[in-house]
């Protein structure tokens, strides 16, 4: 999963910022789907607002507005907190502009397989084909 943030403090919107100098940051998480998992032990339980909107949000050009929620609630991974990998580089999707600071978390996080059904329920936002969020990956 990676999240992509704008820098408020030089921007006004992400849309502002999309194509600008240091205009976005994306942090990159990797899970691993555990079935002896306890829900609330997983760092998408801590997310549970997030989770709970996806429902509104299954169907391209839809969206709904969060109340913050503590972004260190996600990153809170115990002892390997602040273990990371950093570099700039480019948005995943067109225009691929490169004005993004990627920060790569190392440590893989476990998902309870309940909770990654709701987020295969997502599509990908576009106007030309509904296409579910699911085995978007790329051969290294």
């Amino acid at each position: 999963m990676h999240i992509v943030t704008y820098n408020k403090h030089l921007y006004n919107s992400m849309l502002e910022a999309s194509d600008k100098a240091n205009g976005l940051a994306v942090v990159a998480l990797f899970f691993e789907e555990k079935e002896d998992v306890d829900l609330k032990d997983t760092q998408l339980f801590k997310m549970s607002a997030f989770l709970r909107s996806a429902e509104a949000v299954r169907q391209p050009n839809t969206s709904v507005k969060l109340a913050p929620f503590p972004g260190e609630a996600l990153l809170d991974i115990g002892k390997d907190r602040g273990r990371f990998y950093r570099y700039e580089g480019s948005l995943t999707t067109p225009p691929c502009t490169e004005n993004v600071v990627w920060t790569v978390m190392n440590k893989v996080l476990p998902v309870h397989p309940q909770q990654l059904e709701v987020l295969r329920t997502l599509y990908f936002p576009s106007d030309e084909v509904e296409q579910r969020m699911v085995n978007n990956y790329r051969k290294i």
